[in-house]
């Protein structure tokens, strides 16, 4: 009960009410009603208590008006009541301003009402409202049982917990490592984060509920915490942690529960694509956020910019991200994410249900990341390369490595929709020799002749070029793709074939030099090696 809802109640209402202090806290909880005319006061209250007075007791110095309302504030009283008439004809100015001060509610009754009559019907709310929180934390009770007695362990009754109280919540052990998560749809960044604040006594706005976790009667194992990111935490929140805690410390006693491991999904992606799980770890991991697909497919998102991008563009990436989180979480797709890391590449495990499901899946999640980095990026924001599909958690591993490796060469390949990694790929494969010196020199000793004569006469033979082997030789698509008339275009392969020593239309050369070209954009997207 708090301190409005007694304010709302009928004898209080006859009193005539008025609130002069501590205005903002009129939220606080009432755990009992207390009513005194002593001046050392302070000294017999624990906290919580909504302390009735006629003021008798209170000292007409300001000073020591000021020390009650902090002596007040210190011992966690919920408010001060005083009832103006026998003893005070008004509240004393220092006690308002230091009650406001602390943020202490101060309440001024204008009408005589018993005290009695307020005590006793503050405490039959509250008994009422005890009542109910009983009645209501023994239907989520038998609610957690159930899940269990159907196969259900840790995870589903975080769920529930998430669901009922309307706030994410964690289980972490006793060292501080992070067991299980439900956010109740929140990013599960902003949960890790909120709750790391709390961990190390951090200043924060959210409030907090953490109960032990015990297995057995000896054993403390961790603890249960929610967190106000949605709502305020009520009564009714920590009756539900308590609840839950019971049925956490039962299903710890399972072996497979017993061993729970960080399941947190940024975490489980992260530690699959360091190859830092074993198969059966990571499919435990996998199992407790009911991410159970038989078929998983490797995604991996690079910004354009790299992390060479201004602040502005990684906070907008950031942004995106946060967002297609929510968007992810909200449509309940079987996917694991890790935002964005310091190389700028977000990693996401799909789940499928068959090998054929592949283009169909990889096409709607690459449509959504598009439209969401574009939201905030602009048009070609990023590139996406999906890997090929994988059947357990160590291939999978694999895949993730060598998709996140041909992000770069996709940088500088032709624009797609989304990159196909398991289909053989021509500028990928050049990207993989782009450090090998001796295509390095025939890239050089083919294209040098043309590149030095265009830089010295101002003249684009090289793009001539370029064009002319795209479409095989021939002139006439060649001349088109250029907005070139024949003549133009006969004259230019004429000055290539005089520059080079060679007939343009022989297959070898024309090969070869094709070669050069696609290789030397490679080339340049890298500075040689050391």
């Amino acid at each position: 009960m708090t301190v409005r809802a007694v304010l709302e109640l009928p004898i209080v209402v006859r009193g005539v009410p008025e609130v002069v202090g501590g205005h903002e806290h009129l939220d606080r909880e009432v755990r009992w009603v207390h009513a005194a005319e002593v001046p050392n006061i302070p000294s017999l209250l624990k906290g919580g208590e909504l302390l009735l007075t006629s003021g008798i007791g209170i000292s007409a110095k300001r000073s020591e008006q000021r020390a009650l309302a902090a002596g007040l504030a210190e011992r966690g009283v919920a408010a001060l009541v005083i009832g103006l008439g026998s003893a005070l004809s008004e509240i004393p100015a220092a006690l308002a301003e230091e009650c406001d001060r602390q943020g202490l509610p101060l309440i001024a009754m204008h009408r005589v009402v018993p005290f009695v009559e307020v005590t006793e019907a503050v405490h039959a709310e509250l008994l009422d409202t005890e009542l109910t929180l009983m009645r209501h934390g023994e239907t989520l009770h038998r609610r957690f049982a159930a899940i269990m007695l159907r196969g259900g362990g840790i995870p589903q009754i975080l769920d529930v917990l998430a669901e009922t109280i309307s706030n994410p919540v964690v289980l972490a052990r006793a060292d501080g490592e992070i067991a299980a998560i439900a956010a109740n749809g929140l990013p599960n960044d902003d949960v890790v984060a909120a709750w790391e604040m709390h961990r190390r006594e951090l200043p924060s706005r959210s409030q907090v509920v953490t109960v032990p976790v015990s297995i057995g009667d000896v054993h403390a194992w961790g603890a249960l915490t929610a967190i106000s990111l949605r709502s305020r935490l009520d009564a009714f929140a920590v009756v539900a942690v308590e609840r839950a805690v019971t049925l956490v410390g039962l299903a710890l006693l399972r072996p497979d529960e017993a061993s729970l491991h960080y399941v947190e999904p940024s975490g489980l992606v992260d530690a699959v694509a360091r190859g830092a799980l074993e198969e059966s770890g990571a499919a435990a991991r996998a199992k407790a956020l009911a991410f159970t697909n038989p078929v998983l497919l490797p995604i991996v998102v690079g910004a354009r910019n790299g992390t060479r991008a201004s602040e502005d563009r990684k906070r907008a990436w950031a942004v995106a991200w946060r967002e297609l989180q929510r968007e992810f979480s909200d449509r309940r797709m079987s996917l694991l994410l890790r935002p964005p890391g310091a190389d700028g590449q977000a990693l996401l495990v799909a789940g499928l249900e068959g090998d054929e499901d592949r283009p169909q899946v990889a096409e709607r999640i690459a449509a959504m990341v598009r439209l969401a980095v574009e939201r905030k990026l602009g048009p070609g924001g990023c590139v996406i390369c999906v890997g090929p599909a994988a059947h357990t958690w160590s291939r999978l591993g694999d895949h993730l490595r060598a998709t996140a490796e041909a992000v770069e060469s996709a940088h500088h390949a032709r624009p797609r929709p989304w990159h196909d990694i398991a289909a053989p790929d021509l500028d990928r494969l050049l990207w993989t020799l782009r450090d090998v010196e001796a295509i390095r020199d025939f890239v050089e000793s083919r294209l040098a002749p043309i590149i030095d004569y265009d830089r010295r006469r101002h003249t684009e033979l090289l793009g001539t070029l370029e064009a002319l082997c795209a479409y095989g030789g021939r002139k006439a698509e060649t001349a088109r793709a250029l907005h070139l008339e024949r003549p133009s275009l006969y004259y230019r392969i004429a000055r290539l074939e005089e520059l080079l020593g060679e007939d343009l239309t022989g297959e070898d050369t024309l090969l070869g030099l094709h070669f050069a070209v696609r290789m030397r954009r490679h080339l340049a997207a890298q500075p040689p090696s050391a």
